[in-house]
């Protein structure tokens, strides 16, 4: 799933970051190990507190921008209601809420499918 998610978020984005517990909004190139603690495992107290941080560093990327920014949240729900309570004063969208394991696999195939190109040759007149 995360391989998928990478590869559609360089696709589809100039600008993207990783989730972490540790790292809180990783750069995609920082290397970062699996063994991080995963969120559901965290108690309330240190969930909420990650989500705070991880809020404080987005609150800071839009004070640097002139457009207004809308963060497009490709993690668990989980992570993506603990992101908009803690920051309901941002905009966010989670398009793969509500869906499966399943679903979402089937849903960033669908995007990252590279459909070949035909060349067409016009019907004779």
């Amino acid at each position: 799933m995360f391989r998928r998610a990478r590869d559609y978020c360089d696709r589809a984005y100039s600008e993207w970051y990783v989730l972490s517990t540790v790292y809180l909004l990783a750069q995609p190139n920082q290397v970062i190990g699996a063994d991080e603690p995963a969120l559901r495992v965290m108690n309330p107290a240190k969930r909420a507190a990650w989500a705070e941080a991880i809020a404080q560093q987005l609150r800071q990327r839009v004070a640097r921008s002139a457009e207004p920014i809308t963060f497009i949240v490709y993690a668990s729900q989980q992570y993506a209601e603990s992101l908009m309570r803690a920051a309901p004063d941002l905009t966010f969208e989670s398009p793969l809420t509500g869906k499966t394991f399943v679903e979402r696999l089937h849903w960033y195939d669908d995007r990252l499918r590279i459909r070949p190109r035909m060349l067409t040759v016009g019907a004779p007149i």
